[in-house]
């Protein structure tokens, strides 16, 4: 392809209407980094009216978020929403905001963000950003209080998310604390109850051949026997870090059933916002 409009090529001159449409060239090839580099040129060596300074500054926020360069794109959504004045680019700009940080993982910033920011008009992407956050900080309650709400004032969002709502109720999470007890009483099987099962019967079956080889020795040798220690030592090391094994095990697990479900609710965001 020519690209007769580039700035700089075939001897052209330099304007700002060929930075953009090379800008915007970049931008639809998804080259976002030199999209950014003519996004900033158009921004700063032309004349742009507020509005147009708007329009770029979401463009290079977008550009940067594509790049994976988060902080630099939250530098310029943030000049976007900057005067609370709602309007196109600034629900793109808040919602471009809004996923970023959901991304990031900081759901509770994203949506104190969205509350604090959207219109009484918000549209129905910004609502179903609140939702997500709502759902990835597994606040239940909050949830079905939005889906009620959201229900009755017919506002749309993405019906996935009933789904979503349904799985996060039916979380089984494994208590650390109880993993703990149930390690003490009986080695091994607080790993059982996390999901470890192989490790749980190992753990087991490693602490009694101790225990019994320790009391072997001790019943031989008496109170001064070298292996009823040694092994009596090795006894009291595999119980204790099994304990905390199990602690570790539960919490593991908790946190895989957590990545599992916000990287569900990410994705089906992500198809949704860019849909």
């Amino acid at each position: 392809m020519s690209l007769w409009w580039a700035p700089g090529i075939n001897g052209q001159e330099y304007s700002k209407e060929k930075v953009l449409r090379f800008a915007h060239f970049l931008y639809e090839n998804e080259d976002f980094s030199r999209a950014s580099y003519e996004y900033l040129r158009a921004y700063h060596l032309f004349k742009n009216s507020e509005s147009e300074k708007m329009e770029l500054n979401l463009k290079i926020g977008r550009c940067f978020s594509f790049s994976n360069q988060p902080e630099n794109a939250k530098k310029y959504f943030e000049y976007c929403l900057r005067d609370n004045t709602p309007n196109t680019v600034y629900s793109k700009a808040l919602i471009q905001m809004g996923f970023l940080l959901f991304k990031g993982g900081e759901y509770r910033e994203s949506h104190l963000l969205l509350e604090e920011k959207k219109s009484s008009t918000s549209n129905n992407i910004i609502n179903t950003l609140i939702l997500a956050n709502v759902l990835c900080q597994g606040d239940t309650k909050k949830a079905r209080e939005l889906f009620t709400e959201y229900k009755k004032d017919g506002v749309s969002y993405i019906r996935a998310f009933d789904k979503y709502l349904d799985i996060l109720s039916d979380f089984k999470y494994k208590s650390p604390l109880k993993a703990a007890i149930m390690s003490a009483i009986l080695p091994g099987s607080g790993r059982i109850y996390a999901g470890r099962v192989k490790e749980g019967i190992l753990s087991m079956l490693s602490f009694f051949a101790t225990s019994y080889l320790a009391y072997e020795g001790f019943n031989d040798g008496g109170i001064k026997s070298f292996k009823g220690w040694l092994f009596s030592s090795i006894g009291a090391f595999l119980y204790i870090g099994n304990i905390y094994g199990s602690v570790l095990s539960a919490r593991l697990i908790n946190n895989q059933l957590r990545h599992g479900f916000n990287k569900g609710v990410e994705i089906s965001l992500q198809i949704y916002i860019n849909d």
